[in-house]
């Protein structure tokens, strides 16, 4: 619960402050900052964190944006039956945190949020490419 009364504190903030209407935020961590939220609105991005300077990204400077898998140095191993053989496969793989980005010429910013392919979903709308209603030929 009060998670959401801190996201809604930030959207009503960037409403009277910024004068832009949030489209869509997260919860999300950046390096240097921590925690705080990002919201993407009609004009920029804007990560307000919980403590610190507020980042404000002019969308039409975005140069690139996304989402990726980083390592985190931490490994899991997924152990699958074969059949009834009685023989099991085992794989190994490094557990991945989701990163949104946002690259501005030369400069990546980077925050982990869970809600990476929303937002990214998001940004897609606003800029008039959603591909959710597409349909496979498969």
């Amino acid at each position: 619960m009060k998670d959401n009364k801190e996201k809604n504190a930030c959207i009503e903030m960037i409403r009277r402050e910024r004068n832009q209407n949030s489209i869509y935020t997260v919860l999300a961590y950046h390096n240097d900052l921590e925690f705080g939220y990002l919201s993407l609105t009609d004009k920029s991005f804007i990560f307000v964190p919980k403590k610190g300077e507020i980042i404000d990204i002019p969308l039409e400077t975005v140069t690139n944006y996304g989402f990726k898998g980083v390592g985190t140095g931490v490994y899991g191993t997924t152990t699958t039956n074969i059949g009834n053989t009685g023989m099991q496969l085992s794989s190994t793989r490094e557990v991945k945190a989701p990163v949104f980005y946002v690259t501005v010429g030369e400069y990546t910013y980077e925050w982990l949020a869970q809600k990476h392919s929303k937002l990214f979903d998001a940004v897609q709308k606003s800029e008039g490419k959603d591909r959710s209603k597409l349909k496979s030929n498969y």
